[in-house]
């Protein structure tokens, strides 16, 4: 991408958001130095779920069978409830966190740790972020997960690129989401021959064209109903792409 870039275009970057990874912020901070180097929060999101799928994993074989707590069988779908944002819980979801809370305190510890983090991007004033993630810290290191130990030193290390991206309001969720896309469609293919094959089958689903439908059923005049005559049944000309459509006159 820099190499597409020239010296003048390059000077006047201001701000690049990036997930993270020490290749991309050495390469960004030695061809662009001017730019402010912004950490998406899709992946600080990201990092904070896949900490609560470690402890999720570990707590799992050990679910008791208590009133409110779904069983061994059906604990699988107690992960919704979990990695779903508070706000899109219903009643049966919020009654199994609740349990949680009362059964199994380590795990509803992260999920109010991963809840209380995702406020950060909610409803936390851009001049209060930087207090509000210190304070966050400082809760997750106590909580005797060692998981989010690791975890805060992770956000510690990228402090200044997560305030810059909350106070700048970049994000790259949306480019992220269409990978994901991507993805799917490359697994729908079931092997792809060449670049072009694959191209022909993102651009309809991610390129904004809407495809109207190649056939319009032709209407075909009933004939006159006449006394004492049964009901007809008209047909309209049907080809290969055209499906039959039945239609009853009176």
């Amino acid at each position: 991408m820099f190499d597409a870039l020239d010296p003048a275009r390059a000077s006047q970057v201001e701000a690049i958001s990036l997930d993270g990874s020490s290749i991309y912020m050495t390469v960004a901070r030695d061809r662009i130095p001017q730019a402010i180097v912004c950490l998406d929060p899709f992946h600080v999101l990201k990092w904070t779920n896949e900490v609560l799928d470690s402890v999720y994993r570990a707590e799992a074989p050990r679910i008791p069978l208590a009133p409110g707590l779904p069983n061994r069988r059906d604990w699988r779908r107690t992960r919704y409830a979990l990695r779903a944002g508070w706000e899109r819980l219903d009643q049966q979801h919020e009654d199994i966190v609740n349990a949680l809370r009362r059964h199994r305190y380590k795990l509803w510890r992260t999920w109010e740790l991963k809840e209380r983090l995702r406020e950060l991007y909610r409803s936390v004033h851009p001049d209060d972020a930087a207090a509000y993630l210190k304070s966050w810290c400082t809760a997750a290191l106590p909580s005797r997960i060692k998981a989010f130990k690791s975890l805060v030193r992770r956000i510690r290390k990228h402090f200044d690129a997560i305030i810059a991206a909350i106070r700048l309001g970049l994000s790259s969720s949306r480019l992220e989401g269409i990978n994901a896309r991507i993805r799917l469609i490359q697994r729908r293919g079931f092997g792809i021959r060449d670049v072009d094959s694959f191209m022909s089958m993102t651009y309809p689903r991610l390129g904004g064209i809407t495809i109207a439908p190649a056939h319009r059923t032709a209407s075909v005049a009933c004939p006159p109903k006449t006394a004492g005559s049964r009901p007809l049944t008209s047909r309209a000309p049907t080809s290969l792409f055209t499906p039959t459509r039945v239609r009853r006159c009176w």
